[in-house]
């Protein structure tokens, strides 16, 4: 079930059936909300690198099938030769950012942990 909200002042909106909420209450319980809201920041790249990765190889993959079935020198062969080319780059590209993005987490990790114990031992 949607409701539908009508601002009455800037702070609070009135439901339909004269219920009251503040912006705060109508982000948390809107159903549409939670789906559409964005990470951000390094884990939302790497899972949307690792999304982008996966489909690029389900496209890698299904190019090659066609290209194993259709063994003839026409146009479309040549085309899905240099669109599976061009994937394999972009994958390649992809796979080495993420693997960067992975290995900055790590560092940054070590380095706040080298913090920590600093400050736990000059306390």
């Amino acid at each position: 079930m949607m409701s539908a909200f009508t601002p009455v002042s800037p702070k609070n909106y009135q439901q339909i059936d004269s219920l009251y909420m503040t912006p705060n209450t109508l982000i948390r319980k809107s159903p549409v909300s939670s789906e559409l809201t964005l990470l951000t920041g390094r884990r939302y790249r790497q899972s949307e690198l690792a999304n982008q990765i996966s489909s690029i190889q389900r496209e890698v993959l299904d190019i090659s099938q066609n290209l194993d079935q259709d063994t003839s020198g026409s146009q479309t062969y040549e085309q899905s030769v240099n669109r599976l080319c061009y994937l394999q780059a972009i994958l390649k590209q992809k796979q080495k950012h993420l693997l960067r993005l992975q290995k900055n987490v790590v560092v940054q990790k070590s380095i706040r942990s080298k913090k920590r114990n600093l400050l736990l031992k000059e306390n």
